[in-house]
């Protein structure tokens, strides 16, 4: 594939460390607003901002450490290092997760 696999995108994302994230779902509990419709929009609204910004940061640090990377023993199979996913691809995507982060924060009304 010439973009890069489905397994290589997701890879450059970081899935596992959108955990972290939900710590802006904290607030519904401790401020008992688990069952406030618009309290669940907003706090949804913030954990896909946050995924969708800490997943652009990955692609920017991945590419400007793109030398260093591919020097190193463990950071040589990142998926832009390794050549898995293409630069235009990479920045392309990271473009639609900065515009997707905009939107959304203006559409949902971040920060509230």
């Amino acid at each position: 594939m010439p973009f890069g696999s489905t397994k290589a995108l997701a890879r450059l994302l970081r899935p596992q460390q959108w955990v972290k994230n939900g710590f802006v779902l904290a607030p519904l509990f401790f401020g008992f607003e688990l069952l406030h419709a618009e309290s669940l929009l907003h706090a949804a609204a913030a954990f896909v901002v946050f995924c969708a910004v800490s997943s652009a940061v990955y692609i920017f640090n991945d590419w400007r450490d793109i030398d260093a990377d591919r020097a190193h023993a463990e950071k040589r199979h990142r998926p832009l290092a390794s050549g898995a996913v293409s630069l235009p691809i990479a920045g392309l995507l990271f473009v639609a997760l900065a515009g997707i982060a905009i939107a959304i924060g203006v559409l949902a009304g971040l920060p509230r």
